[in-house]
């Protein structure tokens, strides 16, 4: 049995990465997982995935990592030329130019789909890893529940929607220990989406969100971390990256700050 602390679509954010390792540190796991989504979008790709692999964490494939290694065997001339206006193709660009030959090999090596201790992960749904399709609601989350209650396993673990959320066939299975803690069964199994460390799409919210899972309890707490947005948003606008990647961290009044 094993406490594990569970990660998501950090992209390149160091400042939300850091602050999330901060706090994942005083709570002792045993091992840290990334569903994935380490790179893209951010300023600081290489050095969020350093700092995981030198903390050892069990890495998922993710869609925008997969696009980044695509695009250091295929190389950018077949990308449109106003590619650098997308903040999804700018942020994999930069990825893939920052990241040495090492950490590009390390990135390579992540599991499209992986099993822990009581759990099963995986970036997007276990139904159909490699399609990278969203789990948005209770609708689409039923093939992958049908996995987990199939398997005998009580909860999965996913990021790739940035927004925290849990889906179950039947709501009201889901003990509630407190206001962000619940306790899963193989009975009643539940999908979580762990949210997004570096690009919250949360309306209203836009901490860095995580989780932790305790396989001994079968407890699963959601977690939310501040961190220095503004200190991430200027890192991508000295990085060259676009405008607009960098607003989505910030309300109306950080925005602001940043002119003044």
């Amino acid at each position: 049995m094993a406490k594990i602390a569970i990660v998501s679509d950090i992209h390149g954010n160091w400042q939300a990465l850091q602050a999330v390792m901060e706090e994942i540190q005083t709570l002792f796991p045993d091992r840290i997982v990334c569903l994935g989504d380490t790179v893209g979008y951010g300023a600081d790709p290489a050095k969020c995935v350093e700092h995981l692999r030198g903390l050892g964490a069990t890495m998922i494939m993710g869609n925008h990592d997969l696009k980044v290694l695509h695009l250091r065997i295929k190389g950018i001339d077949h990308l449109p030329d106003d590619s650098n206006k997308s903040g999804e193709l700018a942020g994999c660009v930069h990825s893939m130019r920052e990241l040495s030959d090492e950490q590009l090999r390390w990135l390579k090596e992540s599991l499209l789909v992986d099993a822990e201790e009581q759990c099963l992960l995986a970036h997007a749904n276990l139904h159909q890893p490699l399609s990278f399709g969203h789990l948005q609601n209770l609708k689409q989350a039923r093939p992958t529940l049908d996995m987990l209650k199939l398997q005998k396993i009580p909860v999965g673990f996913f990021g790739h929607t940035h927004v925290q959320e849990v889906f179950c066939q039947n709501p009201s299975n889901l003990v509630w220990v407190d206001e962000r803690s619940f306790r899963v069964s193989s009975d009643h199994p539940a999908a979580v989406m762990v949210g997004s460390v570096g690009m919250s799409r949360e309306a209203g919210d836009l901490r860095a969100a995580w989780a932790v899972y305790d396989s001994a309890t079968g407890v699963v707490e959601l977690r939310k971390t501040e961190y220095d947005r503004i200190g991430a948003a200027v890192a991508i606008q000295h990085a060259g990256l676009p405008l607009e990647t960098a607003l989505n961290l910030l309300t109306k009044e950080e925005y602001h700050q940043l002119l003044s």
